[in-house]
């Protein structure tokens, strides 16, 4: 069977934003004030779900002017249950990862959106990593499993949400981000990337654990086969 390049228009659909939260990230309003005011320019239906990495435990509380705004705590710490519980939790066809370190521009979005149309998967590539940190962060994802974007562990991506029918997350650290992109490369996704502004946070941000790179290398979850038995639940 032939590759099959073409996908279908998605740019406009309705968006799921996750908010990936670290249990030491200060207030929300600093990254969520922008981000609304983003997606309302942007005019797309929308929902926005913070995930706390801390767990339940860390759960933190909505100030009412960020309307609109709901928070998925996951069942035990770290960033890839947290993007785990946001994923089960999401309603919408489109998918964008944006987490809470202040480190990000929420106007970097339209930019993302602007390639979905032709891939599965946008990933942000950060200005500004010297070329040692780069390959630092990304030499296991390319040595063990071929990923091969500049940046494997930048945490900004806009993913088409049906990608999650056969990428069940194992990892609980932030090694979920390469976990992503491998399975998604060896189920052949298509990626794209797009720079983006960074600059660096206070906030200790969860690269991922050697455990966590062992389990996916060895015993890799592509879920199920049947995209109705893996359908994600809605939010109630």
């Amino acid at each position: 069977m032939s590759f099959v390049w073409e996908r279908e228009p998605i740019r406009t659909a309705p968006l799921s934003v996750l908010v990936p939260m670290p249990s030491v990230a200060g207030p929300l309003e600093p990254t969520l004030e922008p981000l609304l005011n983003q997606l309302k320019r942007l005019g797309q239906d929308h929902e926005v779900l913070v995930c706390p990495e801390g767990g339940p435990e860390h759960r933190p509380s909505v100030p009412g002017s960020l309307a609109g705004v709901s928070v998925v705590a996951a069942e035990k710490p770290g960033h890839g249950a947290a993007l785990k519980a946001g994923l089960s939790a999401a309603r919408h066809p489109l998918v964008f990862t944006f987490p809470a370190t202040g480190e990000y521009d929420p106007a970097d979005l339209p930019r993302f959106l602007e390639r979905i149309d032709s891939c599965d998967v946008v990933c942000g590539c950060r200005t500004g990593l010297s070329r040692w940190t780069r390959w630092r962060w990304n030499f296991w994802a390319y040595m063990l499993f071929a990923v091969s974007v500049r940046d494997a562990t930048c945490p900004v991506r806009l993913y088409r949400r049906e990608i999650f029918k056969r990428i069940p997350i194992q990892s609980s650290s932030g090694f979920a981000e390469v976990e992503i992109l491998a399975k998604a490369n060896f189920l052949e996704r298509i990626f794209d990337e797009v720079e983006i502004a960074w600059k660096p946070g206070s906030v200790s941000v969860d690269r991922g654990t050697a455990r966590d790179c062992r389990r996916v290398f060895s015993h890799p979850d592509f879920g199920p086969v049947d995209p109705e038995a893996a359908a994600a639940p809605t939010v109630s």
